[in-house]
């Protein structure tokens, strides 16, 4: 992102802030999809996301400013004082989804997901990756820049994100996920492989070194499934209603 995020947040609800949700007793509650923003009736969603949509949210800046206490190595040009950003953050096609810590009122972990329809992803843009056109047919979108400030890390804050941020793109018609791996990180990539539905498509790690100097990647793809598909059973029983289950017994923020 390479200019001043404005203070005023555009009053359009297809491009501006999705209205957060009342906490439930379980913690997980129902609401109706936002006019303009997508198909399903209902999106289920935990208390304390809040999905952005709009880069001139003021909201944008706390999320660059947790990427510059958190991510290492950036080069200068997506350095701007305290905050990192790159030009797909003032993309129409990216979507921030954030959790805010409820005691302290700060954001501590975020994630942003880019949409395959409305523009390159990421790991085209800086030609990472190529995906085929059956991935694509779908409907895609890509996670990258997920962040957590180091005082919620190994809380339930990055699956709650995760599942929310799934549910969102399934309601404006994106069922397909796909998202890298560090090549260090060999018990996730152990993880993904045997207990859910991501495959491996890029053959072994990939260099994507352009906002970590040396830094090579899994390129996974997850798919989320349609409605009323077989790919949708085995995303929900294999991913889904488990991180419902587990986030319940992780440390909670």
């Amino acid at each position: 992102m390479l200019r001043t995020i404005s203070s005023q947040i555009r009053p359009r609800l297809s491009r501006g802030i999705l209205p957060l949700p009342p906490p439930t007793r379980n913690g997980i509650v129902s609401q109706p999809t936002p006019s303009g923003i997508g198909s399903a009736q209902y999106i289920p969603r935990y208390p304390n996301v809040e999905v952005i949509t709009d880069s001139s949210d003021p909201r944008c800046d706390e999320i660059y400013r947790l990427r510059g206490r958190t991510m290492k190595n950036v080069p200068d040009r997506y350095v701007f004082g305290d905050q990192v950003r790159d030009m797909l953050d003032e993309a129409e096609s990216t979507t921030h989804y954030a959790y805010r810590n409820p005691r302290t009122g700060l954001l501590v972990t975020a994630i942003r997901a880019v949409d395959g329809v409305k523009s390159q992803l990421e790991m085209e843009k800086f030609q990472w990756f190529n995906l085929s056109d059956e991935i694509k047919r779908d409907g895609v979108y890509e996670w990258c820049r997920l962040v957590a400030d180091k005082s919620v890390r190994g809380t339930n804050t990055a699956p709650i994100l995760y599942i929310d941020s799934v549910l969102h793109q399934r309601s404006i018609g994106n069922y397909n996920c796909v998202f890298m791996v560090d090549q260090k990180a060999e018990k996730l990539m152990q993880y993904y492989k045997r207990l859910t539905v991501c495959e491996e498509i890029s053959n072994g790690p990939v260099p994507c070194d352009e906002f970590e100097v040396g830094r090579k990647s899994h390129v996974m793809w997850m798919p989320t499934g349609p409605p009323d598909t077989v790919a949708r059973m085995k995303f929900d029983c294999t991913v889904r209603w488990p991180i419902y289950a587990a986030v319940k017994f992780m440390k909670s923020v």
